[in-house]
């Protein structure tokens, strides 16, 4: 069975926008970047214990981990396992506020 991969619509925008940025750049490095985030999602999903325990007051985000993408390790991956594979909350840069991000969700400015 394929382990199973849900990337939230927040995470694709955080996704595609740092690919955007990379791509100013060299648009290679903005194809390398994609290529390395779904061979992390890849590894993820089927071994979703991989990352390290990011704990949040949510509780719907209850579970919540976090890993580097592979090569590109300044930007993290914030995910749930799932039975079968992972969900993908977001995708940041580590020097972002990413504690602040999710006490913003608790508030209900940004659903999960």
């Amino acid at each position: 069975m394929t382990p199973e991969l849900q990337i939230r619509p927040a995470a694709q925008a955080e996704i595609d926008e740092i690919a955007d940025r990379l791509a100013q750049a060299s648009p290679d490095i903005a194809r390398r970047f994609y290529d390395r985030i779904e061979e992390t999602f890849a590894r993820l999903a089927a071994r979703p214990g991989l990352g390290e325990v990011f704990d949040v007051a949510i509780p719907a985000l209850a579970g919540l981990r976090c890993t580097s993408v592979n090569r590109f390790k300044a930007y993290l991956i914030f995910y749930l396992p799932r039975d079968g594979g992972i969900e993908v909350v977001h995708v940041r840069h580590g020097a972002r506020d990413n504690e602040g991000l999710f006490l913003r969700e608790d508030e209900g400015h940004d659903e999960p």
